[in-house]
């Protein structure tokens, strides 16, 4: 745990000396729909990102353990967006290399529009969630690994489609700060039906505050460190609800390069559960570092338990994401 403490009282140090411009979440819109308005990204953003596990108790690191493959593709044209995604992930493995293979899809619709300082959005969003069997050659696990995300059939869990409609809107001052409230699910969606609960809206809510330091100074020079702190509380009015708390640290290389360190610490609470940030079930911290050009960007992270820190365990997750604009 002192390890743990460590790392926050590296980050949260040299970030006490900002205070300035804002972000709702993170910088993917999909976050909040209502970004849509003040977004300046691309008309085209591509992500590949592959995740898997290191050091699980009893099992061998020369083959791969929980592999997760994030594909999405972002269309993006004034005031409207289309997401393309799809999730594949293997679970479960045995000693013969036989996994549970889950696959998700989906499809997000976005149009926001706002006025200097305000702005609303929607987002409509169409999802499936499919499974089957999969076996991973043990010598070439991760071009099998491929094969299976792309190749092989996955049989629907439901026959319909999930379907969710959500609302949203920002407040910024423009330059420094912004608050953000995302209702996800604004209706429930039936086979032939659309119907209005208002106890299910309300436990759908999520909020979000964010501060970010100013890019160039009173003399219109570029600032050469940038930070930016982000929170979020996520169902806040469920029993079961999330926070999330986002520190960036960024050293600006150029207007449009920059190499940043990200912090992510989530914090989930439970109706029926005691909170114990020595549980990863309560708390989990990720780390990362990425570079950012103006066409790409790369990111290298961890999410690290708490068993970790305190030398319990040496298992946790990596990620490696690659993102291109156009």
């Amino acid at each position: 745990m002192k390890r743990f403490l460590l790392v926050v009282l590296f980050t949260l140090v040299p970030l006490s000396l900002f205070a300035s411009n804002a972000d709702i979440w993170s910088d993917d819109v999909r976050d909040n729909p209502a970004k849509l308005f003040f977004s300046s990204s691309s008309l085209f953003v591509g992500e590949v990102k592959y995740t898997d596990t290191f050091f699980k108790e009893g099992s061998s690191q020369s083959t791969l353990q929980e592999p997760v493959l994030d594909l999405n593709i972002s269309v993006l044209g004034g005031v409207m967006a289309l997401n393309l995604g799809a999730t594949t992930k293997m679970i479960g493995k045995n000693t013969d290399g036989l996994y549970e293979g889950v696959k998700s899809r989906y499809v997000d619709i976005m149009i926001a529009y706002g006025y200097k300082y305000f702005s609303l959005g929607v987002n409509l969003s169409l999802s499936d969630y499919k499974t089957s069997e999969a076996t991973l050659n043990r010598n070439l696990s991760f071009f099998s690994f491929l094969g299976e995300s792309f190749f092989r059939y996955y049989t629907n869990v439901s026959s319909s489609v999930d379907t969710s409609l959500g609302l949203s809107l920002i407040l910024t001052d423009g330059n420094y700060f912004s608050f953000g409230v995302f209702a996800t699910n604004m209706l429930v969606f039936g086979d032939t039906t659309a119907t209005v609960n208002g106890e299910y809206i309300y436990k759908n809510i999520n909020f979000g505050i964010s501060a970010k330091s100013p890019k160039y100074n009173k003399l219109d020079d570029l600032v050469p460190v940038e930070g930016k702190v982000s929170i979020d509380a996520i169902k806040l009015f469920d029993d079961d609800k999330e926070f999330r708390l986002f520190i960036d640290l960024s050293l600006v290389l150029s207007p449009t390069m920059k190499a940043s360190l990200h912090n992510k610490f989530n914090f989930y609470t439970f109706k029926n559960d005691a909170f114990n940030i020595n549980d990863k079930k309560f708390f989990m911290h990720t780390l990362s570092a990425s570079f950012e050009s103006r066409t790409i960007k790369i990111e290298l992270g961890a999410l690290l338990s708490p068993n970790l820190y305190q030398g319990k365990d040496r298992e946790f997750k990596m990620f490696l994401s690659f993102k291109f604009f156009i």
